[in-house]
């Protein structure tokens, strides 16, 4: 038999007469001078009379009990998801962008105390200009919750003396377990999409069915998270210098798996007392149907298409553990806010609970997902266009399309062959070409070659050819 969990008011309103009292003590316009309620039926109906006495009454304080109490408990419970504490970095009061900005090493120079004055003074002067990166986190989820209260329902709410309770924890629960459920939702759809596009360190593991199999998963889980210990660049999409410390590691571990490997075990691969590490894991459940079906809602995915392939569904759910920085899955709120609407024509009240909110993950931050499957491979890189004419002095942008099993990384490195060294022709790392206004590679049936070369095997590689011609100007 399903059951629905039991919402605790804050201790000020934590039954109906709590809840009342507290509405008509902070209440200035058409509730002033309703009489308290006592701690008798009789008195709490002949004050819900004199507040469904009129209509003005009745809006004004089905109004106070949603926005005072119903939605302070929705708000005071946002972190009862799985992912809350873990996830939730805070609030953008202002703008609609999370700038994530890294430092990287400072570059090594040979010191010396010989030289001339002018090297000397050029050694001196000289401008370093530190490497800095930045990633923008962009608003992408906007929802609202909404739920109706008739005043018919109100009306019987005074007649008993939990009624009034009962009508709040309807309209928490409402609220609350959707607000909840989809923040859980959109943080584990972040993880897969990172995962699936290959921006997260990848290690697999045999299949958890016996003693020897699950030592095997601790061993590499421990040999991950002393890794992270030290400065590395194999655990972060952006490839910076990066560690985190035992205190801001996490684990996610699946359900699938949690009951084969206890929290004893995991405490000890991580150097932590059971209790300290009892707070460092996350628990979460595969992908079913319901679940990718509400996904798709969130997405607003129609026609038949999913966010995710039966294919990317079996992968994901094939992800055990995941071990990461405290800062690898971020969710910034942007926007948390109630609105209501009287509606005459059936004598109810609609109220709306608006949730904006930023999800994302931090390139700079560590992360490794330990799988059941094979090892990350990446079959082809394909260059397109795979053939182009470019006049000289213009630009023209290059894609690699990875082709690769399991959470390979898909990243490719770009180079460019057959350029006039020094004539200001390059590609960047976004696969942008730029060709230089006096590039002599023109001479006869010129031609530059571009490469893109898989970071995760270099072995594999796919190439385009760049025709050059005049200058049209």
């Amino acid at each position: 038999m399903a059951t629905r969990p039991i919402i605790k008011a804050p201790n000020n309103y934590a039954n109906s007469v709590g809840m009342i009292n507290y509405v008509l003590k902070n209440s200035a316009g058409y509730l002033a001078g309703t009489p308290l309620v006592g701690d008798t039926l009789e008195s709490l109906k002949m004050t819900g009379a004199a507040i469904m006495s009129s209509q003005n009454r009745a809006n004004e304080f089905c109004s106070a009990l949603v926005n005072q109490i119903a939605l302070v408990i929705v708000t005071s419970k946002a972190w009862n998801n799985p992912y809350g504490e873990f996830v939730k970095k805070g609030v953008l009061d202002l703008g609609e962008q999370v700038e994530q900005v890294f430092v990287n090493l400072a570059k090594v120079e040979d010191f010396s105390t010989t030289g001339s004055v002018n090297e000397i003074l050029a050694d001196n002067f000289a401008q370093r200009i530190p490497d800095v990166r930045s990633n923008f986190l962009v608003r992408n989820f906007s929802k609202k919750y909404t739920v109706s209260i008739s005043h018919a329902a109100l009306r019987k709410a005074f007649t008993t003396m939990d009624g009034l309770q009962s009508l709040v924890d309807y309209i928490v629960q409402s609220l609350l377990v959707g607000y909840n459920y989809d923040e859980m939702i959109m943080a584990q759809a972040t993880l897969g999409i990172a995962a699936l596009e290959g921006r997260i360190a990848a290690e697999h593991i045999s299949a958890i069915t016996d003693e020897a199999s699950a030592k095997a998963a601790v061993e590499v889980i421990k040999n991950i998270s002393d890794e992270m210990l030290f400065l590395k660049t194999k655990y972060n999409s952006a490839h910076v210098m990066s560690h985190t410390s035992k205190d801001d590691q996490y684990v996610l571990k699946s359900i699938s798996v949690n009951n084969k490997i206890s929290v004893q075990i995991l405490a000890q691969a991580f150097q932590m007392q059971e209790v300290e590490f009892s707070g460092h894991q996350v628990l979460w459940d595969d992908w079913d149907d319901a679940k990718l079906a509400r996904l798709d809602e969130l997405f607003g995915m129609e026609g038949g298409n999913h966010v995710f392939s039966s294919d990317d569904v079996t992968a994901l759910n094939s992800i055990k553990f995941v071990v990461c920085d405290r800062d690898f899955l971020c969710q910034y709120d942007n926007l948390v806010e109630s609105a209501e609407q009287w509606v005459p024509s059936k004598l109810t009240n609609n109220y709306f609970l608006i949730h904006e909110a930023t999800f994302g993950f931090n390139p700079f931050a560590n992360a490794c997902l330990v799988y059941v499957g094979n090892a990350p491979s990446v079959t082809s890189v394909a260059v397109s266009p795979s053939t182009a004419d470019a006049a000289v002095g213009t630009s023209l942008q290059c894609v690699a399309t990875v082709t690769a099993s399991a959470f390979a990384n898909k990243d490719v490195t770009w180079s460019v062959t057959g350029a006039d060294t020094g004539k200001g022709t390059y590609i960047d790392g976004n696969g942008m070409l730029h060709i230089g206004a006096e590039e002599t590679a023109t001479a006869g049936s010129g031609a530059l070659t571009v490469k893109a070369t898989s970071k995760a095997d270099s072995s594999v590689y796919g190439t385009a050819t760049v025709t050059l011609v005049a200058s049209q100007s």
